[in-house]
């Protein structure tokens, strides 16, 4: 598994590359702070239901010191996943880094000011 810091994963998100960014955390944290383009998965049993064994994932928890995401890239490699990444920062070191964070919140607030701008109306 290739293990990158929080410059390298910067640099892809960036960059536009294909992979898929999952944090590996409860939904109530995930829902109060995450890595912009995140989705959320509660272990690698939940991350296969819907990945393709080829598709890129990079793979991150909290800080460090939490195991959830480095356990769900070693299973989903175990599992035959070829391109598992793991950012070994996590929020913590993306947030110190001075990189943006977003909240469940922040993400409807946002389309609701696009549907306001086109007029339309997916939220009340």
């Amino acid at each position: 598994m290739e293990i990158i810091n929080a410059t390298q994963l910067k640099a892809r998100l960036d960059g536009g590359g294909a992979a898929i960014l999952i944090m590996f955390m409860p939904a109530p944290v995930f829902e109060s702070s995450h890595i912009p383009g995140s989705i959320r998965c509660d272990n690698a049993q939940h991350a296969m239901r819907v990945l393709r064994k080829d598709q890129p994932v990079i793979a991150y928890c909290s800080a460090p010191s939490c195991a959830n995401s480095r356990l769900a890239c070693r299973q989903l490699e175990a599992q035959g996943y070829t391109a598992v990444t793991h950012y070994e920062g996590g929020i913590s070191a993306w947030f110190e880094a001075g990189y943006p964070l977003e909240s469940c919140s922040d993400a409807v607030d946002d389309a609701q000011h696009r549907d306001h701008e086109t007029g339309s109306s997916r939220y009340p």
